[in-house]
């Protein structure tokens, strides 16, 4: 990269002015092992709020259910009666030396993540978002780019410290 560009006017883009003709292309990353886990819980804890009856306004985070409310508790085994049957649910509720309360409720919630199939697809939509997303902040900086940002094919890689990198291709046109 040039010296005018490694300065600290660079945009966070990549892109500038006087670089015009410079293409910055986006591609989306996955660690299959890492976000199938996460993937799995966000479905899991989605359909136990839904089923609380609690909704989230849109790009607020997603919370981890309180596992000591009663009201977790019976969303929480709403949705394990749905997914994975109420005989099951029978079995682990009934059950004399079982747990109760929030260790019944982690419990559920545990198995409840097991069972989520979480296929490729999947995680190749979760990396597209990702750098959709990061498109969408340098839109946001600068709206002028949106005919020189585009986006890549989804990549299966490791997490890092960080999380999943997001993978960035300068190129000319």
């Amino acid at each position: 990269m040039s010296p005018r560009r490694s300065g600290k006017n660079w945009r966070s883009s990549g892109l500038d002015e006087q670089a015009s003709q410079d293409a910055l292309q986006l591609a989306g990353s996955y660690d299959p092992e890492l976000d199938s886990k996460e993937l799995a819980r966000a479905r899991v804890d989605s359909a136990i709020l839904q089923a609380a009856g609690r909704s989230l306004l849109p790009g607020e985070p997603l919370p981890v259910p309180d596992m000591a409310d009663p009201a977790m508790l019976d969303a929480i085994k709403t949705v394990y009666a749905r997914e994975l049957g109420r005989l099951k649910l029978m079995s682990r509720t009934l059950n004399p030396g079982g747990p109760s309360g929030a260790a019944l409720a982690k419990l559920l919630r545990g198995e409840l993540m097991a069972a989520q199939k979480v296929d490729v697809a999947a995680l190749q939509a979760l990396a597209r978002q990702r750098a959709e997303n990061a498109r969408k902040v340098m839109m946001r900086n600068d709206n002028t780019l949106a005919d020189r940002i585009t986006l890549g094919d989804p990549a299966k890689t490791r997490a890092e410290r960080d999380g999943v990198p997001l993978g960035i291709k300068l190129s000319s046109k």
